[in-house]
């Protein structure tokens, strides 16, 4: 049944439909891990320019160990942390344990350049960025620094595919800093992060004016992936 809201102005485009798919109550984390219990052996990523091949549970191993790493740095649930880099398995790897630990991931756009970083850093109080240390044209690692060098607030700067560096941890560093009881709590922490809480800043592309930094939901991010996969008829797993 579709119907028209008459209190609509004219010239607006406006359409309700009644939803038919419930609401779920409901982590990205959470999400994460049922899908590593019910398809364990599962490509979830393939990523033909790294020439990288992972499963569900690959996957989910990975991004506990670095939550756990993440953790062990000093940083506290509901941080924000800064994703900044191109389409690599990385950045989605860096996503999963970000909401796995409860932390707020910033994805930052990769063409950004040194105002734009230092703004965003500003904008949200960002207190660590993971990126690759360059990409394309562009040196993230020398940007990342003269940034942290003006605000005090970007504590940590965690590279991939990258050699050591001063100032900056490896992301596979990150990764071994967490012992095994440390990265098995980042399962039982599952439960203690509420679906209200923010998970996501995506930043809009600023076309009217500077970039704004709205801010998503667990419950937001699941149910619209939910809806979107139903909608479309999308393969599940």
């Amino acid at each position: 049944v579709e119907t028209v809201d008459k209190s609509v102005p004219d010239g607006l485009s406006y359409k309700f439909m009644p939803g038919t798919i419930p609401l779920v109550d409901m982590t990205v984390g959470q999400l994460i891990e049922n899908a590593a219990k019910q398809w364990p052996d599962r490509e979830i990523f393939v990523s033909v320019h790294q020439g990288i091949r992972m499963t569900y549970k690959q996957a989910l191993a990975r991004a506990d160990r670095i939550a756990a790493g993440l953790l062990k740095l000093g940083l506290k649930p509901g941080d924000r942390v800064g994703l900044w880099g191109p389409n690599d398995l990385e950045w989605a790897i860096v996503f999963m344990g970000l909401v796995r630990a409860g932390f707020v991931a910033v994805a930052i756009n990769p063409v950004y350049r040194q105002g734009e970083i230092d703004y965003v850093v500003t904008k949200v109080g960002v207190t660590a960025i993971v990126a690759p240390a360059k990409f394309k044209t562009q040196d993230y690692f020398s940007m990342l620094e003269n940034t942290r060098t003006k605000y005090q607030s970007l504590k940590h700067i965690i590279l991939w595919n990258s050699d050591s560096r001063t100032g900056a941890y490896r992301l596979t560093d990150v990764e071994s800093l967490g012992n095994k009881i440390e990265i098995e709590a980042i399962g039982q922490m599952q439960g203690e992060i509420s679906p209200n809480n923010a998970c996501n800043i995506q930043f809009t592309s600023g076309t009217t004016g500077e970039p704004k930094a709205p801010v998503l939901s667990h419950r937001s991010f699941v149910n619209n992936a939910i809806q979107v996969n139903q909608e479309t008829s999308t393969y599940i797993g």
